[in-house]
């Protein structure tokens, strides 16, 4: 597994924290700069080697068990998880009735939610380690239903806000961009573009990366 931080003084007692509790796993610590608006900042990466937790087989029932609580410990020292997993979650109305869609990153596929089907989106989400989010509205919604959103989601307005941009509206993007929005699969399609190309969201400005720690 792959857990990360930003740096702060206390990141290298917190990892000799976690190692002395776990003596049996082997790892290794990275720490490298990244450009977030005009300043940098410096994110601790630390990877494990997962044959390691075997070793704690029978004091944990399983590699897995063993694996879930290194990592419980390590949230408690204000690590998370390396999103490998990452998804795009967008809304909209028919009417009066909400709609709420999931893509993940470089799938085609996206899954359609409403408010009767909500909590089987709720299911979905723990698949990630990252959500991003165009909407500050969504994350509004979802916080009542499912408070761990906080924990992975990246909202595009918030980051926006962060550099001293403001949020465009979708459809004035896509004119920039060339691009047609019928549905609300287009929009959640045309988001994960925005990542990848974000040229008209915020000047001569940039996003910082999605998966930075939050």
């Amino acid at each position: 597994m792959i857990l990360q931080k930003i740096y702060d003084e206390n990141v290298e007692n917190d990892i000799k924290s976690l190692f002395e509790a776990w003596p049996e796993i082997s790892y290794k610590v990275t720490i490298k700069p990244v450009k977030v608006g005009d300043d940098s900042i410096n994110v601790v990466y630390i990877e494990t080697n997962d044959e390691d937790f075997e070793k704690a087989v029978g004091i944990f029932e399983s590699k897995e068990e063993a694996m879930g609580a290194f990592r419980s410990f390590a949230y408690e020292l204000g690590f998370e998880d390396y999103p490998t997993n990452i998804a795009f979650l967008h809304a909209g109305f028919d009417g009066d009735k909400l709609f709420l869609f999931l893509k993940a990153k470089n799938d085609d596929n996206i899954k359609q939610f409403d408010q009767l089907s909500v909590e089987k989106l709720t299911k979905e989400l723990p698949n990630y380690q990252r959500v991003v989010i165009y909407q500050s509205a969504v994350l509004t919604y979802l916080k009542d239903i499912y408070p761990a959103i906080d924990n992975i989601a990246y909202v595009i307005p918030h980051k926006l806000s962060n550099i001293g941009c403001q949020t465009p509206e979708l459809s004035d993007l896509a004119k920039i961009y060339g691009v047609s929005l019928n549905t609300k699969e287009d929009e959640v399609r045309f988001i994960e573009r925005l990542l990848q190309d974000p040229k008209g969201l915020c000047k001569d400005k940039e996003l910082p990366p999605i998966d930075i720690p939050l």
